[in-house]
């Protein structure tokens, strides 16, 4: 059996929204993910983004520098988690252990962004 996941016959393909792709393009230059972006209420689905990719090369072109400053930004913020200071008042045991959890978790995600890049 075959499942097709084509738009439905007759529906014109949507054209991408430019404030939101602008909006969606800074959420990623963050370094933040696209399952966050598409949570948010009035925010398109996964799926629309995917289709907004698949049919406009100009998004798809943008989207992709976005995701690479995204790797930018989420390298900075593992330097960040590692070069911050310790609190005296802090167990340094846990402490440690939850920058390397989230800075696991970082490289993690650059790593699927691009595998290539070798993070992680």
């Amino acid at each position: 059996m075959r499942v097709s996941f084509s738009r439905r016959p007759g529906r014109p393909p949507e054209n991408v929204p430019q404030d939101v792709a602008q909006a969606l393009l800074e959420w990623l230059c963050a370094g933040r993910t696209l399952t966050s972006f598409c949570s948010m209420p009035g925010s398109p689905s996964i799926r629309t983004v995917y289709d907004w990719r698949n049919k406009d090369a100009d998004f798809r072109r943008a989207f992709q520098v976005a995701r690479e400053i995204g790797w930018h930004a989420l390298a900075d913020a593992c330097l960040e988690i590692a070069d911050a200071d310790v609190a005296d008042d802090v167990d340094h045991l846990k402490e440690v252990a939850r920058r390397r959890l989230a800075i696991k978790a970082r490289l993690w995600l650059m790593s699927r962004w691009f595998p290539r890049r070798g993070a992680g």
